[in-house]
């Protein structure tokens, strides 16, 4: 069986199309759990509804004693379900009829694998093929831990089909974490866990430019604590590897020029010293380009500028 793992909150206008999305599997031996995060619209009507239309669904609510979020609810979830493979989706995405199916022939034919991707594809408003938009296509030159740490290769939460062995041999989500919580878990479980299959097929559609707590009005929303956090802990794993040291520090430089553009000079210093706290570079040119991001910055905030016309100032 597939458990498929949903944690929702005031998306009643879109829950139905999801869910009509899994009922329609060719695949039928799956449970789908959804997990509610204490919705406020008329979620909870949707949920019953469905639950009586299909008893392969199954809602709850987030237990009080746990943490608001999307985390405490998959973790939750997690600890109900009774699938052989663990699938983690949201409530607002989509997935292709033939989705479970392909997945599940993939593990029945190589008893071996740990989780199996494929490929997906972005869509904005109603699921027709004018809003279709790009495709995200994964391919892995080598190792995927350092493809999906270095941004070769993208990983959704809602891509990857697990053994619930490798979700059992690991900490799940961390409930603290508002933001970068799948690179998180994933940086912990490819170290370990690596062996997988691809199907190069669209078997997953996502929904793009709909408010969540990371996007609100088509503009991202860094918490930068918990950015930062998973961001030291990848560093953590890997100390001495100067590709992915530099991957990272790229990374929060690039956080750290959005939160510029906004005047959001608390985040920007915080960047800053994460870059020159966690930084493993040496070389002559690399403590230059520190030193330059850093005095222009300087200037920037003196002078009260938010825009970032001349950020190539502050790139390395």
């Amino acid at each position: 069986m597939i458990s498929i793992i949903i944690p929702t909150y005031n998306r009643a206008h879109l829950l139905p199309e999801t869910l009509e999305s899994i009922i329609n599997q060719t695949y039928k031996l799956w449970e789908c759990i959804i997990v509610d995060d204490g919705s406020t619209d008329n979620t909870s009507e949707i949920l019953e509804f469905y639950e009586k239309k299909d008893s392969r669904i199954k809602s709850y609510k987030r237990p009080a004693n746990k943490p608001k979020g999307a985390n405490a609810c998959r973790n939750y979830g997690f600890e109900l379900s009774q699938g052989e493979l663990i699938h983690f989706f949201d409530s607002d995405d989509l997935m292709h009829p033939e989705h479970l199916e392909k997945k599940q022939q993939i593990f029945e034919n190589n008893k071996n694998i740990d989780f199996c991707l494929c490929q997906t594809q972005n869509f904005e408003g109603l699921f027709l093929e004018k809003n279709l938009k790009e495709i995200t296509i994964n391919k892995f030159t080598g190792d995927i831990y350092t493809d999906y740490i270095l941004g070769r290769c993208s990983i959704l939460m809602i891509t990857p089909t697990w053994r619930r062995e490798v979700l059992m041999n690991s900490t799940l989500f961390d409930e603290n974490l508002l933001q970068s919580q799948d690179m998180e878990l994933y940086s912990r479980i490819l170290l370990k866990f690596k062996s997988f299959e691809i199907i190069e097929e669209i078997l997953i559609y996502v929904r793009r430019n709909n408010n969540s707590i990371t996007t609100l009005n088509g503009k991202l929303n860094i918490f930068i604590e918990s950015y930062l956090e998973v961001k030291r802990r990848v560093l953590l794993q890997a100390p001495n590897n100067a590709e992915i040291n530099l991957a990272l520090v790229k990374m929060v430089l690039g956080v750290f020029r959005h939160q510029l553009a906004s005047k959001q000079y608390e985040d920007c210093n915080k960047c800053l010293a994460f870059v020159n706290t966690y930084n493993c570079n040496k070389t002559i040119k690399f403590k230059y380009a520190l030193l330059r991001i850093n005095f222009f910055y300087q200037v920037f905030k003196i002078a009260g500028r938010g825009d970032t016309k001349f950020k190539s100032l502050l790139k390395l």
